[in-house]
């Protein structure tokens, strides 16, 4: 509360630094409108034209904390005439910026971010600070052992899970697991029922920033040629060979949506394995070649790019929202595969 007070006590300046050719005439602390209590509503003169601009403040500008002030804007700004809603926080995260001009809400944060899109007036500033702040969140959101649990809920987006079974079934501590879905709830990706127990709210928006952040290393993909040319062929080979030494597989990018979701022609062949790949290369009767190679066996950043395999015709598939990852950041035509996928197996 005390921060809030403290940017209420800025808002003025804010205008005068964010909006000048706004010119302030008159300010009103905490109106009633008709049950509807919004922090401030300030009366300017905006390039000649007569505004009321309504102001809800919040400590924080996560999605979680916009979403519940944008009722009260809204409502106010419908009972209001020549109204314009604006988000005040410390700081306004991208998604929580998005969110707000998806709803025609102004925002301005104490960083240097700010939105007006009124008619006569129309300002768009992003801070470097908003920057730095959002890839530092999404590096710690989309982390490795974080992502166990978000592919989880991508998977099975309608599902209700407890946090003590996200903990026990991904091998996550209890601790840790309460700090992503902290996270989560902040950023408005999932909901809580009245049972504390969380399933997703937003899988598109989950699913869309988890790819932009996403990329195969190349250094873990080791290449090979193969005499088998035929990709299916080849394919039927590594699923019989794998499977009878007992060794963990899954088939990716082009391979694995052939599969799945089959949509476009391929000659390579990609596969996580576990375990030593030299092996693997033994068993398949794999050539070193320095370019070119047909075969790639990509060692898993984390286990946990197992779950939920597939199997298709006898050969192993990782899931579909791991599928969607790798070819979203492929090269070879990955992002059209990528959206055929999508459309027709995973649906939002």
């Amino acid at each position: 509360m005390a921060l809030e007070k403290q940017i209420l006590n800025k808002i003025p300046t804010l205008i005068k630094q964010n909006i000048p050719a706004v010119k302030i005439e008159r300010i009103i602390h905490q109106p009633k409108i008709k049950g509807i209590i919004p922090d401030m509503v300030i009366e300017v003169d905006a390039a000649g034209k007569k505004r009321k601009l309504i102001i809800e403040v919040k400590s924080r500008g996560f999605p979680a904390q916009i979403l519940q002030s944008i009722p009260i804007l809204l409502k106010a700004a419908s009972m209001i005439k020549n109204s314009y809603s604006i988000f005040v926080s410390d700081f306004i995260s991208k998604r929580g910026a998005s969110i707000c001009k998806e709803n025609n809400i102004g925002y301005m944060d104490l960083t240097g971010n700010c939105y007006i899109g009124l008619k006569e007036v129309y300002i768009e500033k992003v801070g470097e600070e908003q920057i730095k702040r959002t890839r530092s969140m999404l590096k710690k959101l989309f982390s490795p052992k974080a992502t166990r649990i978000i592919r989880a809920l991508l998977e099975e987006p309608g599902r209700l899970w407890g946090i003590s079974e996200l903990s026990q079934t991904f091998e996550v501590a209890l601790g840790y697991t309460h700090e992503v879905i902290a996270r989560l709830l902040e950023q408005a990706y999932i909901v809580r029922d009245e049972k504390k127990r969380i399933h997703l709210s937003r899988p598109t928006e989950l699913l869309n920033d988890w790819a932009r952040q996403y990329r195969i290393s190349p250094e873990s993909i080791h290449s090979y040629y193969s005499s088998i040319k035929n990709p299916q062929e080849l394919m039927k080979k590594v699923a019989a060979t794998l499977k009878r030494k007992k060794i963990t597989y899954c088939f990716t990018l082009h391979a694995g949506a052939s599969l799945v979701a089959p949509f476009m022609r391929f000659n390579d062949v990609h596969f996580y394995y576990l375990g030593g790949f030299k092996r693997i290369v033994q068993q398949l009767e794999l050539e070193e070649i320095e370019f070119g190679g047909t075969v790639h066996l990509i060692e898993p950043y984390d286990q946990s790019i197992f779950y939920r395999k597939q199997t298709v015709e006898g050969k192993d598939v990782i899931c579909n929202t791991q599928l969607y990852l790798d070819l979203n950041q492929y090269p070879a035509r990955g992002k059209e595969q990528a959206e055929f996928l999508r459309k027709e197996r995973i649906k939002y």
